[in-house]
């Protein structure tokens, strides 16, 4: 595999323009007939970029890799008069194209404009919309984020059932297989788990977006890992002239009418700043340009919170419902569980439960804490021209962000989880012309996001008489105690959150993605095909510190005296688990190739032919730390296996095959049927890619590595009382019931046909 790998690589010169687009066109005389060996000359205005080239002999012409812009483009042939087109805008994966009728004279005749870009896609086959930068700075837009535009195209539609944040569903596809791309990078947020993390690592400031376009169908092989749709988004560059902005949006409650529904006449707390700058400019006149962006916003939102407490009779034992002993079956006396029988622990913990402050004996607690999120970001991009031949770009993005997320119930009944964000992408792009029917691309790039989260108080097991987890003083807070009916107790995740935002109650947990990301491509304009031939290398590690269960969750729901409360008063624990915490590198190769012909066998028709082909290599750990219970027929079915054992069940590092089958052809074409109608249509295989598992579900949490183990009672006997704490064994595999994962060892890439 290897060597063929190599192969690849040395006969492909590997992945495509993504962020760029294309000019063609047919230039011929008043007759009809083509003219060869016409002098095009293809220049983008603002920067005066010129790219020079000549129709071949089928009278066609084509520039591929040319950066969104406005552009015109001049054509001359000796015996004809020069003509120019109208100035046109070139978006993200246009096929522009402009045909000219040359009439006889001569050459140094005035120029005259004539030709004009169609405004019909009438070259592929792709199904998607552009979103340009006036709709994205004008339309409204809810905290600035442009991904709210991308359900404006046919076959989209908002996420309403995802675990990530920032997402949408193209064609009732899964919203985690959408791909994202940012200036052709790889833009997708890679994590062990989501976290109600964005799905994007870099936000972008929409003020230096130049454009984006939403793909959501039948597109060409140059695009993978997107089973669902592609967002393809170009970042602004400078140009010849200085331009620069400086913004700020206010949304205050003090400038907020009252809430029809807010009895007591006082406006929520809603606090909204976003502030920041563009700047952008020549450093060397139509040589060299930048472009900077920076964007900070601060929010603070009232976050009101209802739960379910305890009433002033249920916090001294006293119960209207029927409360049996568990010991005897029968019921206790005036249905009262008296404070002298209460377990220790649960006396101490009960005591957290803040007094009700609404009436009756459900949803009787409110509290209104406030949301805060801010985050900070930047970009800066420098474009130079080396010369005719040669175009270079960079562009560093980061940002910083921290979230301090509400509880339900205040201090100290549950601790409020810190969240820290860190986001970074650097890349860098050369783009050489070899002649003007054959250019290349080379692209480098680093992805980084990190989700830091954990709580600011100590720890507190010891201080309430919490026996037999794991003692790291990293475990701060309490466990989690859950009653039937009531709010959760201790450290849990957050409440209500009005703002939309990254973090989950699993504190302390370190999470972060590491990409580099090796990008190369070529396309040729041979005759009436413009061919592109491409791959790119992904190296992804991911590594991740989680407490898992090491912070157990207590469960109490009335399994022994007939009522939640009461068997959490006496510590009868229905189930719970500890484990061991988790600290773990798990890595994967991508390597992904492609060939697209985009064919125009006439005026009116052109074919979309491509095949691309993914390897995704398994996911190993970096110290081989994980291992897999085999579930699959074969010399060890039914054993759980590590590395070392690999060989004799036939397995490598990964304990499972990867998947080597991912051929995926596209078919597409596009008939213009007359100026005005254009028939389209496609077919093709689309191969998705890792939905990032949490690590609860992956190799490396599993013995004899990571350790687990449930403990769960019976009708008669609880899993063990609270006072007790858990057996000294807990995370040996005798003890409890110890939690193993399994993957199959034929892992298989999904994929949607359409």
């Amino acid at each position: 595999m290897n060597r063929w790998i190599q192969f690849l690589f040395c006969a492909l010169p590997c992945f495509a323009q993504v962020d760029t687009g294309t000019i063609t066109g047919v230039v011929s005389d008043r007759s009809g007939a083509v003219v060869p060996g016409v002098k095009v000359q293809i220049v983008q205005i603002e920067t005066n970029s010129l790219t020079a080239l000549q129709t071949n002999d089928a009278g066609f012409y084509s520039a591929p890799s040319l950066r969104p812009g406005r552009y015109e483009v001049t054509v001359t042939k000796e015996g004809f008069h020069p003509q120019k087109s109208q100035p046109f805008d070139l978006r993200v994966q246009d096929r522009a194209e402009v045909n000219f009728q040359l009439e006889v004279g001569a050459t140094t005749s005035e120029v005259t404009v004539t030709a004009t870009a169609s405004l019909l896609e009438s070259e592929t086959s792709s199904l998607g919309h552009v979103v340009e930068e006036k709709n994205i700075t004008d339309l409204p837009l809810n905290g600035r984020n442009f991904i709210q535009l991308a359900t404006l195209g046919p076959g989209t539609s908002p996420a309403q059932r995802t675990a990530e944040r920032d997402s949408f569903v193209a064609n009732g596809a899964r919203g985690v297989q959408n791909s994202y791309l940012l200036d052709g990078i790889d833009n997708r947020n890679r994590i062990m788990g989501f976290d109600k993390s964005s799905a994007q690592i870099i936000q972008p400031v929409i003020d230096a977006i130049q454009e984006f376009k939403v793909q959501t169908s039948t597109f060409s092989a140059e695009f993978g890992q997107a089973a669902g749709g592609v967002v393809n988004v170009s970042m602004k560059s400078g140009t010849n002239q200085l331009h620069g902005t400086l913004f700020e949006f206010l949304r205050n409650s003090k400038l907020d009418a009252r809430p029809y529904f807010q009895q007591d006449g006082s406006k929520p707390l809603f606090i909204q700043n976003q502030f920041g700058a563009t700047l952008g400019g020549p450093m060397i006149k139509d040589r060299t340009f930048f472009f900077g962006s920076w964007q900070s916003s601060r929010e603070v939102n009232a976050a009101p919170q209802v739960g379910t407490v305890p009433t002033s009779a249920q916090r001294q034992g006293i119960f209207t419902t029927r409360v049996n002993d568990p010991a005897t079956k029968q019921a206790l006396p005036n249905n009262t569980v008296p404070t002298t029988i209460w377990d220790p622990v649960a006396a101490k913990v009960f005591a957290l439960y803040p007094l009700p402050n609404l009436p009756g004996a459900v949803r009787n607690f409110s509290y209104n804490p406030k949301e805060r999120v801010s985050s900070d970001n930047y970009n800066i991009k420098v474009d130079h021209h080396i010369g005719q031949k040669d175009y270079i770009f960079g562009r560093v993005s980061q940002g910083w962000g921290q979230n301090f997320l509400p509880t339900t119930l205040p201090e100290p009944a549950n601790q409020a989880p810190l969240i820290y964000l860190y986001p970074r992408q650097a890349m860098g792009t050369e783009t050489h012309t070899f002649t003007p029917n054959l250019v290349n691309e080379f692209r480098l790039a680093q992805i980084y996001t990190r989700n830091n989260q954990d709580i600011s108080g100590p720890r507190l097991f010891e201080q309430f008489g919490i026996k037999g987890a794991l003692d790291t003083p990293r475990i701060k807070g309490l466990p989690q105690f859950t009653v039937t009916g009531f709010t959760t107790l201790g450290t849990a995740g957050p409440g209500a959150t009005p703002i939309s935002a990254s973090g989950s109650g699993n504190a302390p947990a370190d999470k972060s993605g590491k990409i580099w990301q090796l990008v190369e491509s070529m396309s040729w304009v041979h005759g009436r095909h413009t061919l592109k031939f491409g791959g790119e290398i992904h190296r992804i590690t991911e590594f991740v510190y989680a407490t898992n269960s090491a912070r157990p969750n207590f469960t109490f729901n009335g399994t022994y005296t007939g009522n939640a409360l009461a068997d959490f008063m006496l510590g009868y624990i229905n189930t719970t688990g500890t484990s061991q915490q988790q600290v773990d590198t798990i890595q994967q190769r991508l390597f992904n190739f492609y060939t697209q012909d985009d064919w125009k066998i006439s005026r009116t028709l052109t074919l979309n032919l491509g095949i691309r082909y993914e390897i995704p290599t398994p996911w190993v750990e970096e110290f081989d730390r994980q291992s897999n219970f085999i579930t699959d027929s074969g010399p060890c079915l039914a054993q759980l296996i590590t590395v070392k054992d690999a060989g004799r069940c036939g397995l490598g590092r990964a304990l499972v095959h990867g998947d080597y089958n991912n051929v995926a052809p596209r078919v597409g074409l596009a008939w213009q049927h007359s100026p005005k109608t254009v028939v389209r249509g496609g077919f093709g295989v689309f191969s998705g890619r890792d939905e990032n598992i949490g690590v609860a579900r992956r190799l490396p949490n599993n013995p004899p590595f990571i350790t687990s183990a449930t403990f769960a009672g019976d009708q008669n006997n609880p899993a063990f009382l609270l006072k007790d704490g858990f057996p000294a064994n807990a995370l040996s595999l005798a003890s409890g019931s110890a939690d193993v994962n399994n993957w199959p060892i034929h892992n298989k890439l999904p994929y949607v046909v359409q």
